[in-house]
């Protein structure tokens, strides 16, 4: 035996340490850290390499994504919302809500656009913090759950499509759905990208993105609920027309303290002064103006009060009401 085999022996078993040492140390994350120049250690198997190289992060070890679970959750609640007052609003007006429960599906409406501004909000928080510090995304799970997704809430989409035109408050669920499946559309690229190119920036941009349009979408329609709630003139019809169609009705002098809202979604309702002028009918004035509100612009239920033209207010304003005088 060679008087150096000992201390060749004792080599390759430190050797043998510091690479068993280097591989725990590496294989803690999901990156693998190439040995030093330096060191001892031998290059590491071929199949820890691979699976280094192929793995669709090599930043950080993966973290549950949070944003995906309250988004799914806000769906959810969307859809029970929407279908809750779609069923209440069909109770018959009482004692306690003489103008009926149609309202309250202009209520889940404003609800269900706030809920997706806060998503939308939250997305953009969740995309630059991922921008900030990335993290390991699996991207065969984010592409097959992705999938998943767009096709149910294609599905859902399909469904509601046909009811959302007479309904704000289904049109407020239907894009929902539709951002929602847009989002899915483009979670299947990112995830793709990220599987094929290593393109770890395309998951925070493409959150940011669908942020963006949830915003958009929410903020343009949101003003549709407000505007009822706040007892608005309908957007379809000109107030000016409305008014110049009274005063052209035989035995209308003028007309003033107009007061033009919707009591639901798709139920215009007036209540005006109408000046007649001398020895006119009041009746007969009364059933000329509703029939003409009725025919030309769908206003079927109009509260008219009378004033003879000797009696009539001065300087009275064309719309709204006097303030009260002390």
């Amino acid at each position: 035996t060679s008087p150096c085999a000992p201390l060749a022996t004792a080599l390759s078993i430190r050797s043998a340490e510091k690479l068993a040492c280097m591989y725990r140390t590496s294989t803690r994350g999901s990156e693998f850290t190439l040995p030093r120049e330096n060191s001892l250690s031998a290059v590491p198997p071929a199949s820890l390499a691979a699976k280094n190289v192929f793995s669709p992060y090599r930043l950080r070890p993966t973290r549950p994504r949070s944003g995906d679970a309250k988004v799914w959750t806000s769906v959810v609640c969307v859809l029970v919302i929407a279908f809750a007052a779609r069923k209440i609003a069909r109770r018959p007006a009482d004692e306690r809500m003489t103008f009926g429960y149609g309202r309250i599906e202009v209520v889940a409406a404003l609800i269900n656009y706030t809920t997706l501004i806060l998503v939308g909000v939250y997305l953009i928080y969740e995309g630059g913090m991922r921008l900030i510090e990335p993290t390991e995304v699996a991207g065969w799970t984010v592409v097959i759950l992705g999938s998943v997704a767009l096709v149910v809430d294609t599905l859902t989409a399909l469904l509601t499509y046909s009811m959302q035109k007479g309904s704000v408050n289904i049109r407020a669920l239907f894009l929902h759905n539709l951002s929602d499946a847009l989002a899915s559309v483009a979670v299947i690229i990112g995830g793709s990208l990220i599987l094929l190119y290593d393109m770890w920036w395309v998951d925070p941009a493409i959150t940011i993105g669908i942020a963006l349009y949830i915003l958009y979408l929410a903020v343009t329609e949101i003003g549709g609920p407000i505007r009822i709630l706040m007892l608005g003139s309908p957007p379809d019809i000109d107030n000016d027309a409305v008014v110049a169609a009274i005063r052209e009705v035989d035995g209308v002098h003028d007309v003033h303290h107009v007061h033009l809202w919707q009591m639901q979604e798709n139920e215009t309702a007036l209540d005006c002064h109408v000046v007649t002028t001398d020895d006119a009918s009041g009746e007969r004035i009364k059933a000329a103006v509703k029939a003409r509100l009725a025919e030309e612009f769908g206003i079927r239920h109009s509260t008219l009060e009378l004033e003879d033209r000797k009696n009539a207010h001065d300087g009275a304003k064309l719309y709204g009401h006097d303030e009260a005088r002390t």
